[in-house]
């Protein structure tokens, strides 16, 4: 489940993550306005003992990968990421409305 909040100064996104067990189990990557996160979920070794039997498996585990457009261009310089009770947390500060530059314009004659 991934939850994403626009604010006036910062994008929030929230994922489900729950059965992390290292900070190298997930990898956030952005580029311009598009967030991609990926990783291996916990192995529950219970779901492969010999002789068990599964009745239902609502958790997933294993790889999984997860891509999302953003509403604006983000820098990862004002990233914060937190993995806290099974959520992953992102936050970024929207870029701040930037003044056009003024080119020089050079004539040649």
């Amino acid at each position: 489940m991934l939850n994403l909040v626009e604010t006036i100064n910062e994008i929030i996104i929230s994922v489900d993550l729950p059965g992390l067990q290292k900070a190298s189990d997930a990898k956030v990557a952005i580029k311009g306005n598009t967030l991609k996160i990926e990783g291996v979920v916990g192995y529950e070794p219970h779901l492969s003992e010999q002789g068990s039997i599964v009745h239902i498996q609502e958790r997933r585990t294993g790889k999984f990968c997860r891509t999302v457009t953003l509403p604006t261009a983000v820098s990862s310089n004002s990233a914060q990421a937190n993995y806290r009770s099974g959520i992953l947390e992102i936050k970024f500060a929207k870029p701040q409305d930037s003044q056009a530059e003024i080119l020089n314009i050079e004539f040649g004659f």
